[in-house]
């Protein structure tokens, strides 16, 4: 070891400082009425935040008037709803027919079906766009393969031996 000083002197540990009450650190005396008076405050915050707060009662709206216009007979809104809902039908169908894509439809318009007609082989000359015609699904045939110990040509087994029926299928295979 060496003798030489590093720098560093050794420090003796201090005597801790006294405890200080915590109502004395800012330097006023104890206050037994003012600390009271805190303690009731927060008890009361405390009281005041556990209750939940009281719910006004929503006064119920007051019905609406009666519409100052003639009330519409249910068989006209059916006829309307009827109108609409085959104009809308005609509109669909047409753009099928004429090869229009979905949001080509709205551009139809309203009117009777041949209107309609009109409208959606014009708009299907001017965009070029072809007819639709139904595709036939592609047909998926893969070949079915034989697995050994199967026979189509060979009808049902009527043994139920175990023993002859093994004995069958070894005569059934090719090696």
């Amino acid at each position: 070891m060496t003798t030489e000083p590093t720098g560093q002197e050794p420090t003796t540990p201090t005597a801790p400082a006294p405890a200080v009450a915590p109502w004395e650190r800012d330097g006023t005396p104890f206050d037994p009425g003012r600390a009271w008076a805190l303690i009731e405050g927060l008890r009361a915050d405390l009281t005041k935040a556990k209750t939940p707060a009281p719910v006004t009662p929503v006064p119920p709206a007051a019905p609406a008037a009666p519409a100052a216009a003639p009330a519409v007979p249910a068989a006209a809104t059916v006829e309307a709803d009827l109108a609409a809902l085959r104009a809308e039908l005609a509109r669909e169908r047409l753009a099928r027919k004429h090869g229009l894509d979905d949001d080509l439809v709205s551009l139809l318009g309203t009117g009777t079906e041949a209107e309609i007609a009109a409208r959606a082989e014009l708009l299907a000359a001017r965009l070029g766009a072809a007819p639709a015609t139904p595709a036939a699904p592609p047909v998926a045939r893969r070949p079915v393969e034989v697995r050994a110990g199967s026979d189509p040509t060979g009808g049902p087994v009527e043994e139920t031996d175990p023993a002859k029926l093994a004995a069958a299928v070894r005569a059934r295979r090719p090696f």
